[in-house]
């Protein structure tokens, strides 16, 4: 992080927090996410539990999903080619 932030005893920040409906980070609801420990939160509205989870994880589950999206059509492609 940054000299005036650190991260709180060397630890990760949770990729997801759950239960944070009925907290103080409720907050998040009106504004779409919310910073914490320095970290920009969102909420995952398609998960089950609605968790807060860390803007980095998103970008990097919606990049693997493109990817896996691109395999499975090159696959089928290939596949296809054999019938003409």
């Amino acid at each position: 992080m940054n000299e005036y932030m650190p991260e709180p005893f060397g630890e990760k920040p949770p990729e997801r927090i759950f239960g944070w409906l009925n907290t103080l980070l409720a907050i998040a609801r009106h504004f779409g996410g919310i910073t914490y420990n320095g970290h920009a939160y969102s909420i995952a509205y398609n998960e089950e539990g609605q968790p807060l989870v860390r803007f980095d994880v998103l970008k990097r589950e919606a990049k693997e999903a493109r990817k896996a999206r691109a395999d499975a059509r090159k696959a089928a492609k290939a596949g296809h080619g054999d019938l003409l």
